[in-house]
């Protein structure tokens, strides 16, 4: 395989792979990318356009930062339970594996 071939392929597979992150991202107000080995995060959220994430915020600590985020953000009824799922042991060892959080909140 040429090197041009290589590039395209690179190409087409970064450009699937950002449609399919935009496609998953719209059913969401905000998508969190965690950074596991020291829980720094960065938020993206879809543009207005809903052709690319925007990065919102960021964090040196996800989990430390939640319940405070949470007050400005989820409802008051609400807010216990949110942190308390992202606290999971099923939510924290699918962070370790790297693998998407079981407890995404749409």
């Amino acid at each position: 395989m040429d090197r041009n071939t290589q590039d395209e392929k690179m190409q087409q597979r970064s450009m699937t792979l950002a449609r399919l992150a935009i496609a998953l991202a719209n059913d969401y107000e905000s998508v969190y990318v965690i950074n596991t080995a020291d829980d720094s995060y960065i938020e993206y959220a879809v543009g207005s356009d809903a052709q690319e994430l925007t990065e919102c915020s960021s964090g040196k600590d996800f989990y430390a930062d939640t319940p405070v985020n949470a007050r400005l953000l989820v409802h008051p009824d609400d807010q216990a339970h949110f942190v308390a799922a992202l606290k999971s042991p099923g939510c924290l060892k699918s962070s370790a594996r790297r693998s998407p959080l079981p407890c995404a909140t749409g």
